[in-house]
């Protein structure tokens, strides 16, 4: 082949090389006016930049496109360069552009020094973070921290993050209070307003520094956990005892919070008279700002004062016996040793005798349960004390452990307690409990009935039963027969011989009082004709919706505009009769009975949107403030002895950042969220 035709494939071969198919243009013959083709000419081409390039590993970090026009543009020189693969190639061996490639190369070392750096500093924060989290769930002083922050270093020397640690005292607040507390009260509310209808719970308290405190507990079905939840709103200090006062503290508390008393389906707190009064209370006051609030008082509170009521009625030697053998063994070590070789030798458990505390609910029964339990050991022990200690309170408690009638007292209470407590610890669940809450109350209310009242009354519908009066004496079953549990009904008779008829009438006389005594109690003090709370059973208690001839919803969505406006009563009533007809129930049932999963699955499905809506509102719905309870417990814990100087600011921080990382598991399981670590800056101290 000739050297000028090997020129000519070399410059095809370039040609098809750096131009793509699309862009070349066939030459079309021109020919002149006199019809004489012309002698063809070579003719140059306009080239354009290609994506693939960018792909190319040895371009990749320095080739780019130029913004102007179809050219490139080298980023290390800083030049454009013509779209050609042979110049690109060219221009990338240049001595110029290998230089500056190099240079560029050490930024990047530089670059990921700095990026190192960062990545050290944001597992400081987040240290500093957990720590913080750690000390919240456990109650701890702050001033644990300035010991922490010097010991680490000398724990892992070889750890870069050990050295760098500084959370002291003020530090580690900062965080509760500008981090932890802020993040998860923001995510709280967004949680809220994400459910749209929440309940509103609220006690007040005083705590060691005598300062009065109200817990606002808010309580809403949280559709990421798929239940019910049950938070702390805020901790405020209370500026007078007033229902007014009292009011505005709530009303302050929504305001700031964001939250509209409007959205607010159910409301509980104690039985007081400044929370429930008729006319001039806190209750008073929200139904003028929300007329559709299911009111409910504390169930819980409600039994308790009903059982206190009754217990009065017999003799005071009882509580005086429980409150006498606490004492007698309670200061003094040598007593506790004596009992226990008693003990051994009645084969009975090494218990202690449990101390009587008026405020709480369950202190009764489980006073007399112990004394029960230890009843041999005690009556032997006291029956050598009180010949040897020649004391007044070991005589009186050795004659009245020797009484055969109070020992009977004491099975009757023990038996008689144990529903009530039962219920008790039922509504102190921090689930929802409104769909049971007037069955298991007129549970209680017909077992307690059937103890003294002749069965042929009670064996009718609910409503005739709630209109019996338990005082009348036509009802009542003889003397003898009243029902006190199996032990009393055993220790009854193996106690004949020891007792006199006289006095074994006298007995039932008073356990008959009792009975009735707490029969009135619970009738006045219980929800059983609540009518809202029973129409809302009738919807959400999943036993009851398999089978359901309810045609209707509108008489409930009639008393909750604030749930379902007018417009959408009717599509209510259309996905209720869908529901209840086309078997959908009983798939949701058949997977879990649990009423809030239950719910939840309505509300997935998507079929039922407006009936979800109304069942997640009522769900939210308390029946008791043990919510609170378990947050003045938390108070008392924080706020100690050691720590009376704690300010309300810094509890309701605490408090708030203890409940975000139990929501996590506990400190072990808590990982703190970019946002967290970001906001571990010096502007911490600023807020």
């Amino acid at each position: 082949m000739s050297k000028r035709a090997e020129r000519h494939v070399d410059t095809d071969s370039e040609l098809n090389e750096d131009t793509d198919d699309s862009s070349r243009v066939e030459p079309e013959p021109s020919q002149c006016s006199t019809g004489i083709k012309k002698k063809k000419t070579s003719k140059s081409y306009d080239q354009v930049f290609r994506s693939e390039w960018l792909a190319n590993p040895e371009m990749k970090s320095w080739l780019t496109r130029d913004k102007k026009d179809q050219n490139a543009f080298c980023k290390f020189c800083n030049t454009t360069i013509k779209p050609k693969l042979s110049v690109l190639r060219t221009h990338m061996t240049s001595k110029k552009h290998r230089s500056l490639a190099d240079s560029a190369q050490g930024s990047n070392k530089i670059s990921a020094m700095f990026k190192e750096s960062t990545n050290v500093k944001d597992a400081i924060s987040r240290a500093e973070i957990i720590v913080a989290a750690m000390a919240v769930e456990h109650h701890l002083s702050y001033k644990l921290m300035d010991h922490l922050s010097e010991i680490f270093p000398k724990f892992f020397p070889d750890s870069e993050i050990a050295k760098s640690y500084a959370s002291k005292r003020t530090k580690c607040s900062a965080i509760v209070d500008n981090v932890l507390a802020e993040s998860f009260k923001k995510d709280l509310l967004k949680d809220i307003h994400q459910a749209q209808h929440f309940s509103l719970i609220i006690d007040e308290s005083t705590d060691i520094s005598t300062d009065s405190v109200m817990a606002i507990v808010v309580k809403y079905f949280d559709l990421q956990k798929q239940s019910v939840q049950a938070h702390l709103l805020s901790l405020p200090v209370v500026k007078g005892q007033s229902a007014q006062q009292l009011f505005d503290t709530l009303y302050d508390e929504l305001k700031a919070s964001d939250l509209d008393l409007c959205n607010c389906v159910g409301f509980a707190a104690d039985t007081t008279n400044v929370m429930f009064g008729g006319k001039n209370s806190v209750v008073s006051r929200l139904q003028e700002k929300n007329p559709s609030l299911i009111l409910v008082k504390c169930v819980c509170h409600s039994i308790s004062l009903a059982v206190s009521h009754a217990t009065k009625l017999l003799p005071k030697t009882l509580e005086q016996l429980v409150r006498e053998c606490n004492s007698y063994f309670s200061h003094s070590s040598k007593r506790l040793k004596d009992l226990s070789d008693f003990q051994d030798f009645m084969q009975c458990q090494h218990h202690r005798i449990l101390k009587l505390h008026d405020v709480r609910w369950l202190s009764l029964s489980a006073c007399i349960s112990r004394i029960l339990e230890q009843w041999k050991a005690l009556h032997l022990y006291f029956q050598l004390a009180h010949t040897e200690d020649r004391l007044h309170s070991s005589d009186f408690l050795y004659r009245e452990l020797s009484n055969p009638y109070t020992h009977l007292y004491f099975q009757f209470l023990e038996y008689v307690l144990s529903m009530t407590d039962k219920l008790n610890i039922m509504f102190q669940s921090p689930h929802a409990m409104i769909h049971c809450v007037v069955k298991d109350c007129f549970l209680l209310y017909i077992q307690v009935l059937s103890c003294f009242i002749k069965p042929s009354v009670l064996k009718v519908p609910m409503q005739e039963v709630l209109n019996v009066d338990p005082r009348d004496p036509n009802i009542h079953l003889p003397l003898t027969q009243i029902y006190g549990g199996v032990k009393f009904a055993k220790l009854l008779e193996s106690s004949a011989n020891k007792r006199e008829e006289q006095d074994t009438s006298l007995m039932f006389r008073r356990i008959q009082q009792l009975l009735v005594e707490l029969s009135v109690q619970l009738q006045k003090r219980l929800p059983l004709n609540n009518q809202t709370l029973s129409e809302a059973c009738s919807l959400l208690d999943p036993t009851a919706l398999v089978g359901s001839d309810r045609q209707s919803l509108l008489d409930i969505s009639s008393k909750f505009p604030n749930i379902i406006a007018e417009n959408e009563q009717q599509d209510l009533d259309c996905e209720w009769r869908s529901l209840s007809l086309s078997g959908d129930i009983d798939s949701f049932l058949s997977q879990d009975s649990n009423t809030e999963s239950l719910w939840y699955r309505v509300h997935v499905s998507g079929r039922y949107p407006t009936v979800s809506k109304l069942a997640r509102a009522l769900l939210s719905v308390p029946i008791s403030n043990a919510d609170c309870e378990r947050i003045f417990s938390l108070v008392n814990l924080k706020k100690s002895e050691k720590r009376n100087r704690l300010s309300n600011i810094s509890l309701n921080n605490e408090l708030i950042s203890g409940e975000g990382v139990r929501k996590a598991g506990d400190c072990i399981n808590f990982e703190p969220t970019r946002e967290m670590i970001k906001a571990v800056n010096k502007h911490i101290y600023d807020k």
